[in-house]
Protein backbone atom coordinates (compact mmCIF):
# COMPACT_ATOMS: atom_id res chain seq x y z
CA UNK A 1 0.00 0.00 0.00
CA UNK A 2 1.21 3.10 -1.07
CA UNK A 3 1.15 5.84 2.15
CA UNK A 4 0.51 9.35 1.35
CA UNK A 5 3.43 11.26 3.74
CA UNK A 6 1.75 13.74 5.35
CA UNK A 7 2.94 17.70 4.81
CA UNK A 8 4.28 19.77 7.33
CA UNK A 9 3.14 23.58 7.47
CA UNK A 10 6.26 24.61 6.97
CA UNK A 11 6.14 22.66 3.45
CA UNK A 12 3.15 24.35 2.70
CA UNK A 13 3.82 27.48 3.36
CA UNK A 14 6.48 26.56 0.62
CA UNK A 15 4.00 26.03 -1.55
CA UNK A 16 1.97 29.09 -0.87
CA UNK A 17 5.29 31.00 -1.54
CA UNK A 18 5.39 29.71 -4.78
CA UNK A 19 1.86 30.46 -5.53
CA UNK A 20 2.62 33.64 -4.40
CA UNK A 21 5.84 34.31 -6.22
CA UNK A 22 3.87 33.03 -9.89
CA UNK A 23 1.00 35.66 -9.28
CA UNK A 24 -1.51 32.92 -7.84
CA UNK A 25 -2.39 34.44 -4.50
CA UNK A 26 -5.91 32.31 -5.35
CA UNK A 27 -4.00 29.42 -5.26
CA UNK A 28 -1.93 30.41 -2.30
CA UNK A 29 -5.24 30.96 -0.52
CA UNK A 30 -6.49 27.68 -0.99
CA UNK A 31 -3.17 25.49 0.13
CA UNK A 32 -3.22 28.08 3.40
CA UNK A 33 -7.05 27.90 3.83
CA UNK A 34 -6.40 23.54 3.59
CA UNK A 35 -3.67 23.16 6.26
CA UNK A 36 -4.29 26.48 8.47
CA UNK A 37 -8.04 25.75 8.99
CA UNK A 38 -7.89 21.37 8.32
CA UNK A 39 -10.62 21.80 5.33
CA UNK A 40 -11.19 19.46 2.42
CA UNK A 41 -10.63 20.96 -1.08
CA UNK A 42 -14.37 20.56 -1.42
CA UNK A 43 -15.16 23.47 1.61
CA UNK A 44 -12.09 25.77 0.47
CA UNK A 45 -13.76 25.67 -2.49
CA UNK A 46 -17.51 26.88 -0.87
CA UNK A 47 -15.82 29.76 1.19
CA UNK A 48 -16.91 32.98 0.42
CA UNK A 49 -14.88 36.54 1.15
CA UNK A 50 -17.53 37.22 3.81
CA UNK A 51 -17.33 33.21 5.38
CA UNK A 52 -13.39 34.93 6.86
CA UNK A 53 -13.75 38.52 6.71
CA UNK A 54 -15.74 41.35 8.90
CA UNK A 55 -17.72 44.09 7.46
CA UNK A 56 -14.31 46.22 7.04
CA UNK A 57 -12.98 43.76 4.68
CA UNK A 58 -10.11 42.58 7.26
CA UNK A 59 -9.26 38.73 7.93
CA UNK A 60 -11.04 37.42 11.05
CA UNK A 61 -9.86 36.12 13.96
CA UNK A 62 -11.82 33.27 14.37
CA UNK A 63 -14.22 32.02 11.89
CA UNK A 64 -17.38 29.52 11.54
CA UNK A 65 -17.17 26.75 8.40
CA UNK A 66 -19.74 24.22 8.04
CA UNK A 67 -18.30 20.96 6.62
CA UNK A 68 -20.20 19.91 3.55
CA UNK A 69 -19.44 15.98 4.22
CA UNK A 70 -20.22 15.94 7.76
CA UNK A 71 -22.29 19.44 8.19
CA UNK A 72 -20.37 19.60 11.48
CA UNK A 73 -20.40 23.53 12.30
CA UNK A 74 -16.68 24.15 13.41
CA UNK A 75 -14.94 27.11 15.50
CA UNK A 76 -11.81 27.71 13.88
CA UNK A 77 -9.10 30.48 14.62
CA UNK A 78 -6.41 31.71 11.74
CA UNK A 79 -3.07 31.27 12.25
CA UNK A 80 -0.57 34.03 11.96
CA UNK A 81 0.70 32.62 8.08
CA UNK A 82 -2.85 31.78 6.68
CA UNK A 83 -3.56 35.78 7.78
CA UNK A 84 -0.60 36.70 5.81
CA UNK A 85 -0.93 34.73 2.59
CA UNK A 86 -5.04 35.67 2.50
CA UNK A 87 -4.45 39.73 3.07
CA UNK A 88 -1.76 39.68 0.35
CA UNK A 89 -4.39 37.86 -1.65
CA UNK A 90 -7.05 40.77 -0.07
CA UNK A 91 -4.94 43.40 -1.34
CA UNK A 92 -4.41 41.82 -4.77
CA UNK A 93 -8.00 42.04 -5.43
CA UNK A 94 -8.41 45.95 -4.60
CA UNK A 95 -11.53 47.17 -5.96
CA UNK A 96 -12.19 43.77 -7.05
CA UNK A 97 -12.94 42.65 -3.60
CA UNK A 98 -16.66 41.28 -3.20
CA UNK A 99 -17.87 39.66 -0.01
CA UNK A 100 -20.28 37.98 -1.93
CA UNK A 101 -17.64 35.94 -4.44
CA UNK A 102 -15.91 33.12 -3.47
CA UNK A 103 -12.75 32.85 -2.47
CA UNK A 104 -11.28 30.45 -4.65
CA UNK A 105 -13.00 30.30 -8.15
CA UNK A 106 -11.96 26.65 -9.00
CA UNK A 107 -13.40 22.95 -9.47
CA UNK A 108 -11.56 20.15 -7.52
CA UNK A 109 -9.60 18.71 -10.45
CA UNK A 110 -8.53 21.86 -11.06
CA UNK A 111 -7.63 22.37 -7.14
CA UNK A 112 -5.82 18.66 -7.45
CA UNK A 113 -3.60 19.54 -10.40
CA UNK A 114 -2.51 22.85 -8.46
CA UNK A 115 -1.47 20.98 -5.76
CA UNK A 116 0.42 17.99 -7.25
CA UNK A 117 2.35 21.51 -9.73
CA UNK A 118 3.19 23.51 -6.75
CA UNK A 119 4.17 20.84 -4.55
CA UNK A 120 6.57 19.87 -7.18
CA UNK A 121 7.75 23.17 -7.06
CA UNK A 122 8.52 23.46 -4.07
CA UNK A 123 11.00 20.52 -3.88
CA UNK A 124 7.91 17.83 -2.73
CA UNK A 125 7.05 15.05 -4.63
CA UNK A 126 4.13 14.81 -6.25
CA UNK A 127 3.82 11.09 -5.03
CA UNK A 128 3.70 12.86 -1.15
CA UNK A 129 0.64 14.50 -2.43
CA UNK A 130 -2.84 13.12 -1.62
CA UNK A 131 -6.33 14.76 -2.17
CA UNK A 132 -6.85 14.98 1.77
CA UNK A 133 -2.79 16.13 2.11
CA UNK A 134 -3.84 19.80 3.21
CA UNK A 135 -6.42 18.58 6.50
CA UNK A 136 -3.71 15.95 7.26
CA UNK A 137 -0.81 18.60 7.46
CA UNK A 138 -3.50 20.58 9.98
CA UNK A 139 -4.39 16.92 12.08
CA UNK A 140 -0.37 16.28 12.04
CA UNK A 141 0.19 19.85 13.07
CA UNK A 142 -1.89 20.02 16.07
CA UNK A 143 -0.82 16.73 17.31
CA UNK A 144 2.29 17.07 17.01
CA UNK A 145 1.54 20.29 19.71
CA UNK A 146 -0.79 18.19 21.84
CA UNK A 147 0.16 14.43 21.63
CA UNK A 148 -3.18 14.62 22.93
CA UNK A 149 -5.56 12.03 20.24
CA UNK A 150 -8.39 13.24 22.45
CA UNK A 151 -8.27 16.93 22.15
CA UNK A 152 -6.69 16.36 18.66
CA UNK A 153 -9.61 14.57 17.87
CA UNK A 154 -11.76 17.18 18.97
CA UNK A 155 -10.03 20.57 17.71
CA UNK A 156 -9.75 18.65 14.08
CA UNK A 157 -13.36 17.48 14.01
CA UNK A 158 -12.73 13.72 13.52
CA UNK A 159 -15.13 11.55 15.32
CA UNK A 160 -12.62 9.39 18.08
CA UNK A 161 -9.37 9.53 19.13
CA UNK A 162 -8.69 6.68 17.07
CA UNK A 163 -9.80 7.83 13.90
CA UNK A 164 -7.97 10.63 13.79
CA UNK A 165 -4.89 8.59 15.00
CA UNK A 166 -5.42 6.33 11.78
CA UNK A 167 -5.99 8.94 9.48
CA UNK A 168 -2.64 10.59 10.16
CA UNK A 169 -0.75 7.41 10.79
CA UNK A 170 0.16 7.76 14.74
CA UNK A 171 0.49 5.72 17.21
CA UNK A 172 -0.52 6.72 20.79
CA UNK A 173 2.13 8.62 23.03
CA UNK A 174 1.78 5.25 25.08
CA UNK A 175 2.65 3.21 22.17
CA UNK A 176 5.61 5.19 20.75
CA UNK A 177 7.03 5.25 24.29
CA UNK A 178 6.34 1.83 24.74
CA UNK A 179 8.16 0.75 21.17
CA UNK A 180 11.04 3.46 22.10
CA UNK A 181 11.83 0.75 24.67
CA UNK A 182 11.51 -1.83 22.85
CA UNK A 183 13.68 -0.64 20.33
CA UNK A 184 16.45 0.70 22.83
CA UNK A 185 16.40 -2.70 24.27
CA UNK A 186 20.39 -3.72 23.76
CA UNK A 187 21.94 -7.60 23.23
CA UNK A 188 22.68 -9.24 26.65
CA UNK A 189 22.10 -12.74 25.88
CA UNK A 190 24.33 -13.27 29.35
CA UNK A 191 21.30 -12.08 31.16
CA UNK A 192 19.31 -15.43 29.63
Amino acid sequence: MNRVKILTWGEVQKMCKSALDDGRPDVAAMFALGAGYGLRISDVLRLRWRDITDRDGRIMDRVEVREGKTGTVRILRTPAWVRAVLERYREALGEDYDPDHKIVNAGREWAWELLKRYAERAGISPERVGTHSLMKAFAQEVYERTRDPALTAKITGHRSPEALLAYIGALTPTAERVLDELVATEFRPEEG
